[in-house]
């Protein structure tokens, strides 16, 4: 199971330099389990960064998170937590626009161990 909240990250600055960027996060109880998390991406924007990190060390080969829009992939969206290691991140390149209501599903591979995952999008408007 996966728990989906929102954290919204404003930068402080002249309105020329303002970014606005919101985060999306889920937690996946089950990380061993190979499934996929759906989250709604509550405004437009462009995903910037993909960021995962788990409780336990990838074991057996690395795991995999795969980032889609609308079931499309987004190019550069898959996040590789490397055999022995514990997180990983990625920086889409393209196909990375999300108009308000589009379906972000990540779609991930076993562990290898019993853990769990925290899952991090973010969107900049």
């Amino acid at each position: 199971s996966t728990v989906p909240f929102i954290v919204y990250l404003i930068a402080e600055g002249d309105e020329a330099g303002h970014l606005d960027q919101i985060v999306l996060n889920a937690e996946v109880a089950d990380a061993n389990t190979g499934a996929n998390v759906e989250l709604v991406a509550p405004t437009a924007g462009l995903i910037k960064r993909v960021l995962v990190g788990t409780t336990a060390n990838a074991t057996g080969g690395a795991a995999t998170y795969t980032t889609a829009i609308n079931n499309v992939n987004v190019t550069d969206g898959v996040v590789t937590i490397a055999q022995n290691t514990k997180s990983g991140m990625t920086t889409p390149t393209a196909l990375n626009a999300v108009a308000a209501g589009d379906v972000i599903k990540v779609t991930y591979t076993a562990l290898g161990t019993a853990g769990k995952a925290a899952i991090s999008i973010l969107i900049e408007r």
